[in-house]
């Protein structure tokens, strides 16, 4: 039997009539005496002369000139003054103001320009009131009257107090004009810093932020003295300062930064290593683990996990900084230990730290731009049922430092199919078995025909090549 496996994981404008000096009767002008027929003419040369007792003639071309008495206007309906002003508009003849006496004030017709006085709005014809809060804004310069600026909705709103828009030339006293525009309180921990960039006691002002702030590097321990730091800062003489990376003190709990490991209370860099027994004696708190890289290849490293680092073997994980171990295998979702995959002793060195029923497998790993092949413990199987993490499935995996196939609980590879599925190659399947007859169909490892199931209902043994050369039996559900 032949099988094949996968290599290492709008505006308005009213116009109003206005009678002129000669409207209220039929356009008759009587003199200050009786009717007569003499007339009476005036020598000032067009200017109105009235005589003791007659009509009055305007002397001028165009001039008020009527023997019966009757007044007429030469010109086009307007009276003129001897010095040629006019009394009236005798031009417009269409109603529209232009005293600026009658027109413009706050509650009247607005004028014909359609302007109004001091600065208030033309609106449906009347002049209205602006400028104040809640009114709205005025056309001039300024818009709104101290203590409000005019708004996106086209009126005045108060301005400068706390909770309030901020003002042209800011807040009042003690606010602050904030990223939105608003007046708000300054000085305390979260608050904008206030002029200056001044903070109250037990905060600094972030220059990036312009936040008073606490807890970060530099800045004052929130709480003061003895307070508390944010990340993996250390209070100390109530400033906060940095920790964990080399040559700085060891974070709280004695961890540190970027794999490097707490000695005598400092964070050193990290020397490489193979398995967790090559730490201990630098430091009783570190641990193998990473990945890192050295020489800008992957490899484990010494360095002291932080506290958080609490969990066991194949405890959930999502990276190394929450195993116990100091390594996690993503490859796996579950905390692991580091082997070495290069000598004969690999199998041990999971087993002296993680207990019996682990072997060392290779897997393939990427750290940055650097690719290559580390050891990584993981529990070892002969069929599904040997597998403790629910969902995981018993796979086969060629190491090629150990020129063998090991069979190890793993999630199924992620573009493998199904027992019995049809398959192409190992890698075609969740198992990575391809098992190769008539009908080429996915199997999976096993110890008893129990463990195997139509169409592919017996356990038989066959052998796998391996990478190195030769080749190694296992038992594995065949037709």
């Amino acid at each position: 039997m032949r099988v094949s496996l996968p290599f290492a994981l709008a505006s308005i404008t009213v116009a109003l009539s206005l009678c002129h000096a000669a409207c209220g009767s039929s356009g008759s002008v009587t003199g200050g005496g009786a009717d007569s027929s003499t007339s009476d003419s005036s020598s000032s040369g067009g200017g109105m002369g009235d005589g003791t007792a007659g009509d009055v003639t305007d002397g001028s071309s165009g001039g008020m000139s009527d023997s019966s008495g009757d007044a007429t206007d030469g010109s086009s309906g307007g009276l003129s003054d001897g010095s040629g002003g006019d009394v009236a508009d005798a031009g417009a003849g269409d109603g529209s103001v232009t005293d600026a006496a009658s027109c413009g004030a706050t509650g009247s017709a607005c004028c014909s320009d359609g302007g109004c006085a001091g600065g208030a709005l033309c609106v449906s014809g009347q002049c209205g009131t602006c400028g104040g809060p809640g009114l709205v804004c005025c056309a001039g310069n300024p818009a709104c009257s101290a203590g409000s600026v005019c708004g996106s909705g086209g009126s005045c709103v108060a301005c400068g107090g706390l909770g309030e828009v901020c003002c042209t030339a800011g807040c009042n006293g003690g606010f602050v004009c904030d990223v939105t525009g608003t007046c708000a309180k300054c000085g305390g921990v979260g608050e904008p810093c206030c002029p200056g960039g001044s903070c109250g006691t037990g905060a600094a002002c972030n220059a990036t932020t312009s936040l008073c702030e606490c807890g970060g590097p530099g800045e004052p321990c929130c709480g003061g003295a003895g307070g508390t730091c944010s990340g993996s800062a250390l209070c100390t003489g109530g400033t906060c300062s940095s920790c964990g990376g080399d040559g700085q003190p060891c974070c709280s709990g004695g961890g540190c930064l970027d794999f490097d490991t707490c000695v005598g209370g400092t964070c050193n860099a990290p020397t490489q290593c193979n398995a967790e027994g090559a730490c201990t004696a630098t430091s009783a708190t570190a641990r193998c683990g990473g990945p890192a890289t050295c020489a800008n290849t992957p490899c484990f490293v010494c360095y002291t996990p932080p506290p958080s680092a609490t969990g066991g073997a194949g405890a959930t994980c999502a990276d190394s900084s929450s195993c116990a171990s100091g390594l996690c295998d993503t490859s796996r979702a579950g905390c692991s230990a580091p082997c070495n995959d290069t000598y004969s002793g690999r199998d041990t060195d999971c087993t002296a730290y993680l207990g019996a029923g682990y072997v060392c497998t290779e897997e393939s790993v990427t750290v940055g731009n650097a690719t290559g092949t580390l050891g990584y413990c993981a529990e070892s199987c002969a069929r599904d049922g040997d597998c403790s993490t629910a969902g995981d499935v018993c796979v086969a995996a060629s190491n090629s430092e150990a020129n063998r196939v090991d069979f190890t609980c793993s999630p199924p590879y992620p573009a493998g199919t199904g027992f019995g599925t049809a398959c192409t190659s190992s890698a075609t399947c969740g198992s990575g078995i391809c098992f190769y007859t008539p009908t080429d169909l996915c199997s999976r490892p096993c110890a008893t025909v129990a463990d195997c199931a139509a169409p592919l209902p017996n356990c038989t043994s066959i052998d796998f090549t391996l990478p190195g050369g030769g080749t190694q039996a296992a038992n594995v559900c065949g037709p």
